[in-house]
């Protein structure tokens, strides 16, 4: 069974802390992990799937997380108690079992890096970020000309996702992408 699909990159291992065997990781943009969750650490340039290769370690059972400065968190998985057993992971990629998600629901990840069309096909751009404000996601979205846009994801406007295609549609609204 290939694990390209069921396990999806979180965050990566910046570098090993401390002489107990922590981990100085930086999360993927909406990524988070919890004490007990199970990752894998693989070195990989993938920027989106971890893949099964023989550079695959795990499956780990995270032990303690914390939050340091500067956006990263300190890591403790068992098996790893020095700093030379911890250096080891520099760079490595972290990736966790891709959960099952309800119909019409998909992973930042899936969404980033989508084409997004008008209704009658014509390009808006590419999502280029995600922004979590708390009523509803919104897509940060490139033009062609450069121009970054900010499209609510709200099931009024988006009329249909494909993944797959890395192709999202959405309905006209007047005014919204004028090339003014």
């Amino acid at each position: 069974m290939s694990l390209l699909k069921n396990l999806l990159k979180v965050g990566y291992v910046v570098k090993p802390h401390g002489r107990f065997g922590g981990l100085y990781i930086r999360f993927l943009q909406g990524c988070t992990l919890s004490i007990g969750e199970k990752i894998y650490l693989e070195h990989t340039a993938n920027l989106q799937y971890v893949q099964h290769t023989a550079n695959l370690h795990g499956p780990f059972n995270i032990t303690s997380i914390s939050r340091r400065h500067r956006e990263g968190y300190i890591l403790k998985l068992p098996g790893l108690n020095t700093l030379s057993e911890a250096e080891k992971f520099r760079g490595y990629s972290i990736g966790v079992d891709r959960k099952k998600l309800p119909e019409n629901t998909y992973w930042v990840e899936e969404i980033i890096g989508c084409e997004i069309y008008s209704s009658n096909r014509k390009l808006i751009g590419r999502v280029e970020e995600v922004l979590h404000t708390g009523a509803n996601d919104v897509y940060v979205v490139k033009s062609p000309a450069g121009r970054e846009q900010l499209i609510p994801a709200l099931k009024s406007i988006v009329v249909k996702v494909n993944v797959h295609k890395k192709e999202i549609i959405i309905k006209e609204i007047p005014g919204l992408f004028d090339e003014n």
